[in-house]
């Protein structure tokens, strides 16, 4: 059942019923599409991946960043021919200000000879691995596994909630676009742009952080904090869904404020595959909201997203 924690106006929503082979409609894609046409964050719980396995996640990338900042240059994504590797304080700038943050990027692990590799594509490639680390490559990959599995659920819903068929979206998500990013977060006294507000690009973002500091913009212009709901993921919509739903569905603007604490979440963004064009769906236009969108293909939209955040 779809309630609210006590302390946010986002919902959380038991997505146990997506984790089955059924592909049918039910109270559960029709809580994610409540969620998407409200404000585009929700949390989910009774996911199917364990708190042992989070704890692990989240030791192992807290110890990455504690690692000499040397050891962490030496695999650094900056000259790097594919978006992948360690992003240093300061490293990225979000609306004209330096993020205060560090950063660990993972693209889906791929030969340097695949065609996707050699035609650029910027989620995929050789990953750059901490080598001085014994455990964390195990246990990132098979938090890919686990996330990517999970995207694929929470995508689902949000399918069925338009009343899409499978067939469209396992066309959709044939390959889908992902990225694994770890981030840290130093405690600072003054409050402090940890990332300045922005929307995702892709279809599903799933967040988990070991204490509070994403903010939400409400309706009303305010910052909403998304505090922590025990063993649960924070979702949020990318840009391209609201695109493909004609802002039926739209991606709400968030960001991170530092805090007294130092803060680590570990995040999974899924998307389509390269190859699918985004229009606004036909169900999603009406006199009264007609199409908004012209066509883009996903792929060409990613590598331009990522060449502009990684520019400097």
């Amino acid at each position: 059942m779809n309630h609210h924690s006590p302390h946010t106006e986002i919902p959380i929503i038991d997505i146990s019923s997506l984790l089955t082979p059924d592909y049918k409609p039910d109270s559960t894609s029709k809580e994610i599409g409540d969620a998407c046409r409200d404000m585009g964050f929700f949390y989910v719980v009774n996911h199917g991946i364990s708190k042992a396995h989070r704890e692990e996640v989240f030791r192992e990338s807290k110890a990455f960043f504690q690692s000499p900042l040397e050891k962490k240059n030496e695999i650094s994504s900056r000259g790097y021919d594919h978006y992948a590797g360690y992003v240093p304080m300061h490293g990225e700038i979000t609306k004209g200000t330096a993020d205060t943050h560090e950063a660990y990027d993972i693209i889906r692990e791929t030969p340097p000879s695949h065609p996707d590799v050699l035609a650029g594509h910027p989620t995929k490639g050789p990953n750059q691995w901490p080598t001085w680390m014994k455990s964390f490559k195990g246990t990132m990959i098979q938090n890919w596994d686990l996330m990517e599995n999970l995207g694929m659920a929470i995508t689902k819903g949000i399918f069925q909630s338009l009343g899409l068929e499978k067939q469209l979206m396992d066309q959709y998500m044939r390959d889908p676009v992902s990225e694994q990013r770890a981030l840290f977060y130093p405690g600072t006294k003054i409050k402090e742009q940890g990332i300045g507000a922005h929307k995702d690009y892709g279809f599903v973002t799933m967040v988990m952080q070991d204490t509070p500091g994403l903010e939400v913009l409400a309706k009303d212009g305010s910052w909403t904090t998304v505090e922590e709901v025990p063993n649960s993921f924070i979702v949020n919509l990318g840009y391209m869904v609201e695109r493909w739903t004609n802002w039926v569905y739209p991606a709400t603007e968030h960001k991170v404020r530092t805090s007294k604490k130092d803060r680590t979440s570990v995040i999974f963004f899924t998307g389509p595959s390269t190859e699918i064009d985004i229009s606004p769906l036909e169900s999603c236009c009406t006199e009264g909201n007609p199409g908004k969108f012209a066509t883009l293909n996903y792929g060409d939209y990613i590598k331009r997203k990522f060449a502009a955040s990684y520019e400097s």
